[in-house]
Order: C-alpha cells, then structure tokens, then sequence
C-alpha cells in the first residue's frame, strides 16, 4: 500500500505545531488516521497526540548541560539534528509497523539557513521518500510544508520594485522545492495554504488575514469570491487605516457586496479616505456604502449593475455615451464623476438637492 506523510517546516512562530494540530483533528471528525511524529529536540508542549518523539532519542537541553559540548540553544539544536540523521534507526523502529497510515512529521524551529544549509534536513527527506540500493527507505510520498507568518502590514510597490515580505517567502519556499526535489506548499499565518499574486500599480498599505485556502491574483482570470466573516469556503478581508492608492484590473465577472451570507462575498472597512480606480472588462454585479469622504472615479466597458448608497458628501457629475436608465438614493452631496461606454441602467431618486 502506498505511504503518506508531510515534512512540515519553517521559522519559529509560524504555527508549524498548530497546523499539525489542526490535520490530526481534521482527519479525526474525518474518521482517518494521521499520526503525528515530533522531530524537535527542543519541544516542550504539543497541543496534538503525539506517535513519535525524538526527545527520546537525544533532548537539547540534556546536550547544552553536557560539560564537555557546552553548546548553547542553536548549537545544541544543530547538533541533535546531525546526531538523529546519524541514527536512522531509532525512526525506522517507530515506523516499523505502519502500513498505511498518515504520517506528519513537525519539524524544528529553525532559521532558514539551517534548514538550507545543514544536511540532516535533505538526510531526513531522503531518508522518508527515497528508494536507494544503499539506505533502508521508508517509502513515504512526502510533500514540503512551508509555513511563514506575517504579522505586520505587507508594503506591495508596482511590479515588486520594493522589498516585500511575501516575496521572502515565496522564494525561500523555492529553495525547499530544490534543496528537497518535493512539492512545496507555502503557507500564510499558518492555517492554510495560499497561491497567490498580487500586482499594483500604486503603492498600498496592506493587510491580509487569511483562514482558509485563497487561490488569489490581483489581475484575475477567474471568478473571486470575498467575504470579511469566514462563513463560506474562500474568504477575504481588508481593512485600511491609512489612505490607499489602489487599482484592479478584472477581466472576469467580480461579484460584489457588503453583507452577503453566500460564498461571493467582499467587504472593505475604511478608516481614511480612499482615492479609488477600477477599470471592469466585463459585467460588475456591485454594491457598498462609504462612511467616509471617497473621491472616485469609474470606467466601465460592459454593462453595470450598479447602486450606491452615500453617507458623506457627493457632487455628480456623468457623461453617457450610451442609453442610461438609472436609479441612486443620496441622502447627501456626491461628488462624483462616471463615463460610460456601454448601456447602464440606473435611477436616481433625490432626497437632498444635487
């Protein structure tokens, strides 16, 4: 039977442990096992079940109170890595009688250059996958698991021209899948995995939580789907509270509104004011409400659907190159300007003077 595990790995902090956690109760409600081994010396605590554990084997701190090593935390870290790669058959005792059982192996805390750089880490991958005539294998189909966290607002600059976190993690995690010859998913915060890439042609002072799978792209080619509460399987919040220059290209339908309680949702909370530009190329199903001053303009290139609920002041202004039918509800000034290139149906009904 075919053999499964995961080499979670990543920098102190990340969640590695928290996500291991998370698979074994998943699989649990799921009514499949996944085992759990610890590969980290250093560990004190596991919030999950534990199968394996290498402390068994050797412990950090029994090495740093060793006179004759006196080595300190990453010293002594190191040197149980290279000591466990050594002894492969301590692992092979523990795995000995599993046929066909999940396996997540929660790797160290350590740095990225020691996960680059120090052989044990390949040693172990190997040692896990890979059929060789001169090593006893294991035979596990065994995927990276990259988890980064960030826990301070991303700067993005138009075509990356400056230093961006994500960027960071994204080619470390490139390093693994050549370093290790496996598939490598990189994860955000920990929870789960996101593909994504974002281009702006502004700079923009941004945060993003993510607590479930995004599959996201700043210049889609695919339907995307956002919501701010985590109530449906894809889901996305902003919130701004310095002024953000922005601009989306869409070249698929986006489907837009405030509270919607169905798996297409977007919702933005700003606390400054925005000066927004969109540019749709195709329909635009569209809805939200401003508390705060936005100057703002719009170009559309298919029909739009379209209401506005204003809160702040708004003077008007529309140029229409096309039949409007069309209807908005101002309970104060707008100041706003829209050309149009297609047919848009829209009403107006007044109850401030515009």
């Amino acid at each position: 039977m075919p053999k499964y595990a995961q080499l979670v790995m990543g920098p102190a902090g990340s969640g590695k442990s928290t996500y291991c956690s998370t698979i074994q109760k998943h699989c649990q409600a799921s009514r499949r096992t996944a085992k759990v081994f610890n590969l980290d010396p250093a560990a004190e605590a596991f919030d999950y079940d534990v199968y394996g554990d290498v402390r068994e084997l050797i412990c950090v701190d029994d090495v740093m109170e060793d006179e004759d090593l006196r080595y300190g935390p990453n010293g002594g870290l190191i040197f149980c890595m290279e000591y466990f790669a050594q002894n492969f058959d301590w692992l092979d005792e523990q795995l000995d009688d599993v046929d066909d059982d999940y396996f997540v192996f929660d790797c160290p805390e350590y740095t990225t250059p020691v996960y680059y750089h120090i052989e044990y880490t390949t040693s172990v991958c190997y040692h896990i996958e890979y059929t060789t005539p001169v090593y006893y294998h294991i035979g596990y189909t065994t995927p990276v698991y990259y988890h980064i966290e960030y826990t301070t607002p991303v700067y993005y600059h138009i075509e990356y021209t400056t230093p961006v976190y994500y960027h960071i993690g994204y080619t470390t995690s490139i390093c693994y899948y050549i370093e290790y010859t496996t598939p490598v998913y990189y994860h955000i915060e920990y929870t789960t995995p996101v593909y994504y890439h974002i281009e702006y042609t502004t700079p923009v002072y941004y945060h993003i939580e993510y607590t479930t799978p995004v599959y996201y792209h700043i210049k889609y080619t695919t339907p995307v789907y956002y919501h701010i509460e985590y109530t449906t399987p894809v889901y996305y919040h902003i919130k701004y509270t310095t002024p953000v220059y922005y601009h989306i290209e869409y070249t698929t339908p986006v489907y837009y509104h405030i509270e919607y309680t169905t798996p297409v949702y977007y919702h933005t909370e700003y606390t400054t004011p925005v000066y927004y530009h969109i540019k749709y190329t195709t329909p635009v199903y569209y809805h939200i409400e401003y508390t705060t001053p936005v100057y703002y303009h719009i170009k559309y290139t298919a029909p739009v659907y379209y209401h506005i609920k204003y809160t702040t002041p708004v003077y008007y202004h529309i140029e229409y190159t096309t039949p409007v039918y069309y209807h908005i509800k101002y309970t104060t000034p707008v100041y706003y300007h829209i050309e149009y290139t297609t047919p848009v149906y829209y009403h107006i009904e007044y109850t401030t003077t515009v």
